[in-house]
Order: C-alpha cells, then sequence, then structure tokens
C-alpha cells in the first residue's frame, strides 16, 4: 500500500509524541532537510538500489549520528525501504504544521515568525514577545529573521495575521500617498 506524506507525517509525530520528543524531532527534520539539500550525493546514496538496507542504514547514521535521533534514523530508514524518501521535504512541512497546531490546541502556545532589519535585542525580544502575549492571551514563541530588505521596523507574523510596522511598509504608503496626489 502506498502511503502519503500526510499519512508518514503523522506516523513520525506519534512516534516522536511516543518518546516526549515532539520539538526535538522537528529541529532534527530541518537539520536533516538542511544537509540533504547541501549534500546532493547523499540523497543519491541513499537511494541507490544496488546498496543494500544495512549498508545505507550504517551510511546515514555515520553521517548524522550527531544530530538525529534513532527515531528519525529509523524513520528515514523506512521511507527508504517503502522508496518514499522523495516525499521528504513534503513530511517536514506538514510534521512542521502540525506541530505548531499542537503547540496551540493542547499546550496553548503559540508560534509566530518576527521579521526585523537587524537582529532584535534580547530586550525587544522579551518586550514583543510579552506585547504578543497579552494580545493573543498565549504563550508566544518567536522565530527570529533578519531581512535587510525592512530598513527598519519589524514584522510579524502569529497564527493567520501579519502585523507590519517596517520602514519599507511606510515608504510604500508614503509613496502610493504622493502618486494619488
Amino acid at each position: 500500500m502506498s502511503k502519503n506524506s500526510e499519512s508518514y507525517a503523522l506516523d513520525l509525530f506519534a512516534l516522536a509524541y511516543d518518546e516526549n520528543k515532539v520539538e526535538e524531532v522537528r529541529q532534527e527534520l530541518k537539520t536533516l532537510i538542511t544537509l540533504l539539500k547541501g549534500e546532493p550525493m547523499m540523497i543519491t546514496i541513499l537511494k541507490n538500489p544496488k546498496m543494500v538496507l544495512g549498508e545505507k542504514k550504517k551510511f546515514l547514521q555515520e553521517g548524522v549520528a550527531r544530530e538525529m535521533s534513532s527515531i528519525l534514523i529509523d524513520f528515514v530508514m523506512r521511507l527508504i525501504e517503502e522508496e518514499a524518501l522523495d516525499l521528504l521535504d513534503h513530511i517536514a512541512f506538514l510534521y512542521n504544521q502540525g506541530v505548531r497546531q499542537y503547540l496551540e490546541d493542547y499546550l496553548g502556545i503559540v508560534e509566530g515568525e518576527v521579521y526585523s532589519a537587524v537582529p532584535l535585542t534580547e530586550d525587544q525580544m522579551k518586550r514583543l514577545t510579552q506585547t504578543f502575549e497579552r494580545k493573543c492571551g498565549k504563550e508566544v514563541r518567536f522565530i527570529a529573521t533578519v531581512d535587510p530588505s525592512l530598513i527598519g521596523g519589524y514584522r510579524v507574523k502569529i497564527q493567520s495575521k501579519v502585523y507590519d510596522d517596517t520602514i519599507k511598509l511606510q515608504l510604500n504608503q508614503l509613496r502610493e500617498s504622493l502618486e494619488k496626489s
């Protein structure tokens, strides 16, 4: 029976949940995806039909042993065995979405993204987090990303909303206002 990405993502979530490693596996998946994109030869080796499964597992363990738990290594081996390694990117995306939903629904934690032109200080992050915790009524965790094109200020994506207080937006609004005049 052929499985789809969603089924695999749910299976991985169940395995991670049982071991109380939901967040760890999410970080490991992110690391693995980055590694595989940076080293495409690894995918070629792992998909090589002439290489037996035991050799592939040993190769994978040697390549990522420090970065990955046995949960993820065994899961990737299952994908290889079921010829579903090509689904890994989509599985990782769905797993991440599932973890976000789990955090919000069961733990009352909302994840958001904050973009700024320069890295935010610890104090700025703390104030921003407190502001959005009051606004959302839940604990907030931010993933910070530096985007120099914003010029200044910040943009926050949280739940399905975007809060934009960037210089770039203000300049665009000013330009539009001047064009209308």
